[in-house]
């Protein structure tokens, strides 16, 4: 009789193969499992690498422009002090007949005219041929009034006709370190508006130690019913300091509130 060449398994035999099959099956479905899973935090990763960068753009774009413009943070004063002991029992009438209204000052103020320098056009206006002479002609000076005090500050009314032809008030402002918001209530010809401010505090440079009001301003602006603009502006002098301006801020006001239209 021939002898058997091949020997049954036992059966632990079996159970290890079945174990080393599981085993790699396990792997696989490991590695599968890993690959897709870092997929996934590829794709998390990669956005929240945009979003930090994009947070991380907005906020420099946003503290470069405050940086540049106002070192420090703007504040808001809130004021509406409307009682006036400014004496104007000794006024003048200061009468614009031509864009019918009057307004009254003290005696030393000189109410001054808009000259035909001041003008200018639009280029939509110049390409029609257009020139500042005839629109100097057809509105003249008394469309932007200015009335100086002490060359400390000036009331400026502009006429709603001026639609940008005089820059009645300030022009520009320069290299700001702070600027102080401001608000309070005024009556104009029998109306309460609010008429706002606003402080400029100027980088001065390394030479210049006094406050003068070339390097600290204030204006205020109150747009009336009828489109009227009337402005109370520090004058940009190199002589007086802010402190002196505030010495005369109220009769400036007292003056804004005797504006009485035709």
């Amino acid at each position: 009789m021939e002898e058997n060449t091949n020997p049954t398994p036992a059966k632990g035999s079996k159970t290890g193969v079945t174990i080393s099959i599981l085993a790699v099956i396990i792997i696989i479905a490991g590695a599968l499992w890993y690959s897709f899973s870092g997929t996934n935090d590829n794709t998390n990763n990669a956005n929240t690498v945009v979003n930090e960068n994009t947070n991380v753009t907005v906020n420099e774009n946003v503290n470069t422009t405050i940086n540049e413009n106002t070192n420090v943070t703007t504040n808001t004063n809130i004021s509406t002090n409307t009682n006036s002991t400014v004496d104007t029992s000794d006024w003048e009438t200061y009468s614009n007949e031509e864009y019918g209204y009057e307004i009254k000052h003290p005696s030393e103020i000189i109410p001054s005219d808009s000259q035909e320098g001041e003008f200018r056009i639009s280029v939509e206006e110049r390409d029609q041929g257009i020139k500042i002479h005839e629109i100097y002609e057809r509105y003249t000076g008394k469309i932007c009034v200015r009335l100086n005090y002490k060359d400390l500050g000036y009331v400026s009314i502009s006429t709603p006709e001026n639609d940008g032809y005089v820059l009645c008030g300030i022009s520009g402002i320069g290299l700001l370190d702070d600027e102080i918001e401001k608000n309070r209530k005024i009556e104009i010809d029998g109306n309460t508006y609010d008429i706002k401010g606003t402080e400029y505090i100027l980088t001065k440079p390394d030479d210049v130690s006094t406050n003068t009001l070339e390097f600290h301003h204030e204006v205020w602006s109150v747009v009336l019913d009828d489109g009227t603009i009337i402005g109370i502006i520090s004058s940009a002098s190199e002589e007086h300091t802010f402190e002196e301006f505030e010495q005369i801020r109220e009769e400036l006001f007292e003056i804004v509130k005797t504006y009485r239209k035709g």
